[in-house]
């Protein structure tokens, strides 16, 4: 389900009712307020009735997702769509109460889909701020993500790189010390500074097996023919020396 931002609250009766939406602007109701609203006593008294009518629990009328609290922080709740609003209504133990309840929710909806009931400009800020979370939230994953599936060709720094930027993203705070990343050089930066190509410079480095941990790592780099990433050789300090001194050799040769 698309992310769920609080749209409104009202009360119905001595229950407050929050309306969530997502982005499409379906409108939500949770499970416990829901509940409450219809005169259930007890949670167990309201799960009584999802296990009598288990179909409340299919996509089109309930599921289970994470909401932001206002508080701070997401909750896993069960939360109704409008059709789910209304069936539940329907099923309603107290018929009398059920009828007040869909005549007052039907306002609401309606007032919500046409916009007569405007965001608080608090609610507004709040659905900004679960946007940012969420969005921080998709980025740390993302990096997360590439650090599980490269994880045979990257380096562990690089690895320990990208575990720290996700956290960081995602919290706001630098929660892993960063690990110190040695400068490196690509073949063709060597071969600027040697007078030849760069790909001379990986012949001497495959001739020479200089491509090894004591002389470099590899990464992802972008491909010079296309938008793709690809495994790239970059040389450190000690594989930049070690391929100066081979080139001086010949050349003095």
């Amino acid at each position: 389900m698309d992310n769920l931002a609080l749209a409104k609250s009202e009360n119905f009766g001595n229950v407050q009712c929050d309306f969530w939406r997502n982005d499409n602007g379906q409108v939500f109701m949770t499970n416990a307020q829901l509940a409450q609203s219809l005169g259930y006593a007890s949670k167990d008294a309201f799960k009584s009735l999802l296990s009598r009518n288990k179909y409340l629990k299919e996509k089109e009328f309930s599921q289970v997702v994470s909401i932001c609290n206002p508080l701070g922080g997401t909750q896993e709740t069960r939360v109704f769509s409008e059709d789910g609003i209304y069936e539940v209504a329907f099923l309603s133990q107290d018929s009398e109460n059920a009828m007040k309840f869909r005549a007052w929710v039907r306002k609401i909806l309606k007032a919500l889909r046409s916009g007569e009931l405007k965001l608080q400009p608090e609610t507004k800020r709040q659905e900004i701020e679960a946007r940012l979370r969420n969005s921080k939230a998709r980025q740390g994953r993302v990096l997360l993500s590439a650090a599980e599936k490269f994880r045979d060709i990257l380096s562990r720094q690089a690895i320990e790189l990208l575990i720290g930027e996700a956290a960081e993203i995602t919290t706001g705070k630098m929660l892993l010390a960063k690990p110190q990343i040695e400068k490196t050089y690509t073949a063709g930066e060597i071969g600027n500074e040697l007078g030849i190509s760069g790909n001379a410079v990986g012949r001497i480095a495959n001739a020479n097996s200089l491509k090894t941990k004591q002389y470099g790592i590899e990464v992802l780099d972008k491909s010079s023919h296309s938008s793709k990433q690809v495994p790239t050789w970059r040389y450190n300090e000690a594989g930049r020396a070690r391929l100066i001194e081979i080139v001086s050799r010949e050349k003095v040769l």
